[in-house]
C-alpha cells in the first residue's frame, strides 16, 4: 500500500509520473492522506441469484477490532521508520516492536488460554490443545504435536513469568504516535464496526485503488 506507485502530482491523464505513498511524504511538495477503512463486504457472499448477502466468513467482532487496530499502528509505523530514515534519525524501539511480525505469544498468557480464538479453532481437549479447526475439521496429528510443543514452550514462560517480582519486571516503551509528522502524511482510520459515508471530490482520480 506504501511503496506502490498510485499517486501523480498533476490532473489524472496528464502524463505525470506516479509515484507512491512513501516518496510523496518524502517530498516538500505534497502532503499525502492515507485513509484506511474496514469492509465487510471484502468477505461476503451473494446468495439467492443477487438477492441476499452472507458474512458468515467473519471473525469474532472483538478479535477484528484488534485486528484492525493493530494494522492502522502496523502502517502508522512503517511510516514513522520510513520518517526516521529520511531525516536520518534513529528508530524508537517501539517502533520496531510494531513492526517485529514474529512475536512469540506474551508470557503473561495462561497456556491453557493461548490457543483459545474461535476464528481458528472450534473444539479443544481438557488441556486446551485445538483438536479441530474453524470449519470443525479434525486437525492432523502432526498438526496437534507442533501444537503441544508450543504450549509445553508457553508453559515454561509462563511459569518464569509467575515467578518474576514486579519489581524485576522490564518497563517497556510507550507509543508515541505523535512523532509522526502530520505535515509528512496523514494517516486517517475508518470507524470500525459502523457505516460510514465518504465523498470525494478531485480532478486526479481514479478515487479508489483496492489492493
Amino acid at each position: 500500500v506504501l511503496n506502490l506507485p498510485l499517486l501523480t502530482h498533476g490532473s489524472w491523464g496528464d502524463g505525470s509520473s506516479t509515484t507512491s505513498v512513501f516518496d510523496m511524504a518524502s517530498s516538500s511538495e505534497s502532503r499525502p492522506y492515507l485513509l484506511l477503512v474496514p469492509q465487510a463486504n471484502l468477505i461476503s457472499k451473494v446468495k439467492s441469484q443477487g438477492k441476499s448477502i452472507q458474512y458468515h466468513g467473519q471473525i469474532d467482532k472483538e478479535v477484528g477490532k484488534q485486528l484492525y487496530a493493530d494494522f492502522l499502528n502496523y502502517v502508522r509505523a512503517l511510516l514513522l521508520e520510513h520518517q526516521c530514515a529520511t531525516l536520518k534519525q534513529p528508530v524508537p524501539k517501539w517502533v520496531t516492536s510494531v513492526l517485529d511480525t514474529k512475536k512469540t505469544i506474551d508470557a503473561s498468557v495462561p497456556p491453557d488460554e493461548m490457543f483459545q480464538d474461535n476464528s481458528v479453532y472450534s473444539e479443544w481437549d481438557d488441556d486446551g490443545i485445538p483438536t479441530k479447526d474453524s470449519n470443525e475439521q479434525d486437525l492432523t496429528k502432526s498438526a496437534i504435536k507442533k501444537l503441544r510443543k508450543q504450549r509445553e514452550s508457553q508453559k515454561k514462560r509462563y511459569d518464569k513469568f509467575l515467578n518474576t517480582t514486579v519489581t524485576n519486571k522490564p518497563k517497556s516503551e510507550t507509543a508515541d504516535w505523535s512523532l509522526l509528522n502530520p505535515a509528512s502524511c496523514t494517516v486517517v482510520g475508518g470507524t470500525f464496526g459502523a457505516r460510514q459515508g465518504l465523498e470525494i471530490c478531485s480532478d486526479m482520480g481514479p478515487f479508489c485503488h483496492v489492493v
